[in-house]
């Protein structure tokens, strides 16, 4: 297909792709390319925008809706279910669904929509500092129980440390630290400061 659809093969999206012709050409060895085309006409100027998933964070209390579709929808429509505030605003206080459908109505197409999927996430807790004295032949421990507070776990250590065990006769003393990201919602880094004791030999 020329130009090529968004879907990479000859499925019309019409939340994606234009109005427009669009040629479909076929090449063999012997005959040489055979090409027909398709005119694409919207009978309808309206677009409700693109399914849209927004993530809400624990200290963020409205959001325009309408703001957050995606795909330049056409204002003036309305939400189904209807708002508290009746205009685009969401309020997590009032408003209790996890979807709301933007819809316009269309004297040809009839009705049209978006869906906005709101997911609830929360500012990320990586714990409070802490601190490891081990000596170096001591078994390996999980530096995430040194962390003062309730972290979330799910995090990264850095240096690296496969599921935050610490081997003290193979890592080092250091300074190691914990981060959790939750993307929008912020991130968050807490450390362990650790020294291992090294073994000291006695002399006659």
């Amino acid at each position: 297909w020329s130009p090529a659809l968004n879907s990479g093969s000859g499925v019309f999206n019409v939340l994606e792709d234009v109005e427009g012709i669009y040629t479909y050409t076929h090449s063999d060895p012997i005959c040489g390319d055979l090409s027909a085309e398709v005119k694409v006409i919207f009978s309808s100027d309206l677009n409700p925008g693109i399914n849209t998933e927004v993530v809400i964070c624990d200290d963020l209390v409205e959001i325009d809706l309408f703001r957050a579709l995606k795909g330049n929808p056409t204002p003036n429509g309305f939400w189904s279910p209807e708002l508290a505030s009746g205009t685009n605003i969401y309020n997590k206080n009032l408003d209790l669904e996890s979807k709301y459908n933007y819809v316009l109505i269309d004297r040809d197409c009839g009705t049209l929509q978006a869906t906005v999927s709101l997911v609830n996430s929360v500012k990320p807790n990586s714990g409070i500092n802490g601190e490891l004295e081990i000596c170096e032949f001591a078994d390996t421990v999980n530096l995430f129980d040194y962390l003062g507070g309730e972290p979330d776990e799910g995090g990264i250590w850095s240096p690296s440390l496969p599921n935050g065990i610490f081997n003290p006769s193979q890592n080092s003393s250091g300074i190691y630290s914990y981060t959790i990201d939750n993307g929008i919602c912020g991130r968050a880094t807490s450390t362990v400061n650790v020294e291992v004791v090294r073994n000291s030999e006695l002399n006659n």
